[in-house]
């Protein structure tokens, strides 16, 4: 964008049928995006933003090793990458597998040298972390996410939480029996509401404190003045909070967490049920299937500052038809407000020649240019028009109504252009 221009920042279907009349009357309050942030439904010719659409998960896969997790898996594996995909606790940097030296006797061209020899660990390149100070090695490279499936079922965390499942499932069952009872009885029935257990329920139930919180109260108890630490040995907030229900106080208690799912996204109009966004299903690639920008629909129109006390606004088509553009603005007088901007060009598709042929010279309007006396100037897929705006105006609202002669539709949105 040159340098003095203001680009025109549109108003969702949402906020236009929230706010109704306060679109021209309170502008600067209203809640606006640029077009490359909108989404246009083809369906109900509406714009669409983040907040008035349906979003889907299209495939979940592993940002490591770029893994698909089918979405019945996905559960059962706590959003977590099930193969050997590790994050130090202490950088979060990605665990590499790697294997111990070999003995001094083996010469450099054999592969132990490369590879490396039984036990295998994690090591972390960035912090030299690695596993084997926790006790996590394996005799094959492929077995270490099976030891460490082993290690979190023996904590205390998945211990305390199968003991909790085993204690209320009397009650769930008990729940599950009263709802279905209810629901066959009464229509009236709301399924959301479910007895509550009697008070004296959880009376024989007492949580079993884990060891690291264990001995840090005794050594609370234990501790009298001011004691000098090294703080490099002690876990920051951060490092503690990947371990919520063991907080370790020391880094060497650290362990390392699986690597997090992630999910590409689809978005569907909540009106119509319309794709807006599909990305690809391939978990290597960034493309897009369908993505339907308000920037590749709608006309775009920026606003530059010229003389005697005009402002120069150009309309842009995007579409590779003609575009029919009614203009209607509060507060301010426009040169034109019926004005037909022509089908887009790329600069690199048209030559000298065939400028000069449809009379569309490369000049554009200076900042003595107006558009009340010269009339409206069209160069390409361009119109450029003039407005008289008040002295204290500090945004320019504009109603825009295009419409393109093959779909014989038309389309009504604002779009709020800022002047200061």
């Amino acid at each position: 964008m040159l340098r003095g221009h203001s680009a025109g920042i549109a108003v969702c279907a949402c906020v236009q049928q929230l706010y109704g009349a306060r679109v021209h009357e309170s502008p600067t309050c209203i809640p606006t995006h640029p077009l490359t942030q909108l989404y246009f439904c083809e369906e109900c010719y509406a714009l669409r933003c983040n907040d008035c659409i349906d979003w889907e998960i299209s495939s979940t896969y592993c940002p490591s090793c770029l893994f698909e997790v089918p979405g019945t898996s996905v559960r059962a594996q706590k959003s977590q990458c099930a193969r050997n995909c590790f994050t130090c606790p202490v950088c979060t940097h990605v665990l590499s597998i790697v294997g111990s030296d070999p003995p001094r006797r083996e010469a450099l061209t054999a592969p132990e040298a490369s590879l490396g020899i039984a036990p295998f660990f994690l090591s972390c390149s960035c912090c030299r972390w690695d596993s084997k100070r926790i006790g996590l090695v394996a005799e094959k490279a492929a077995d270490l996410s099976a030891v460490f499936h082993s290690m979190e079922q023996n904590a205390w965390p998945m211990q305390e939480y199968e003991r909790l499942i085993e204690h209320m499932a009397p009650e769930v069952q008990a729940n599950i029996y009263e709802r279905t009872r209810k629901t066959r009885s009464s229509r009236r029935f709301r399924p959301n509401l479910v007895r509550p257990p009697p008070s004296n329920y959880h009376a024989d139930y007492e949580p079993t404190r884990s060891q690291a919180l264990t001995k840090y109260a005794s050594r609370l108890s234990r501790q009298c003045g001011l004691v000098q630490r090294d703080m490099m040995q002690v876990s920051t907030v951060q490092q503690r909070w990947t371990m919520p229900c063991e907080q370790p106080y020391q880094v060497t208690a650290l362990h390392p967490r699986r690597v997090r799912l992630l999910c590409k996204l689809s978005k569907r109009c909540s009106t119509c049920r319309h794709i807006l966004v599909r990305p690809e299903p391939r978990t290597n690639s960034n493309a897009y299937k369908i993505k339907l920008l308000a920037s590749q629909f709608l006309p775009s129109c920026t606003v530059m500052p010229s003389a005697n006390g005009l402002w120069t606004l150009t309309l842009t088509n995007p579409l590779m038809d003609a575009m029919d553009i009614t203009l209607r603005c509060v507060g301010a007088e426009l040169s034109i407000r019926h004005v037909q901007v022509p089908a887009f060009v790329d600069a690199f598709e048209m030559d000298d020649d065939d400028v000069a042929a449809r009379g569309l010279a490369p000049v554009t309007p200076n900042t003595g240019w107006d558009a009340f006396v010269h009339g409206t100037y069209v160069y390409r897929h361009h119109a450029v028009l003039s407005v008289r705006v008040r002295a204290d105006m500090q945004v320019l609202p504009l109603e825009i109504q295009w419409s393109v002669a093959e779909t014989m539709r038309s389309h009504t949105f604002w779009s709020l252009v800022p002047l200061r």
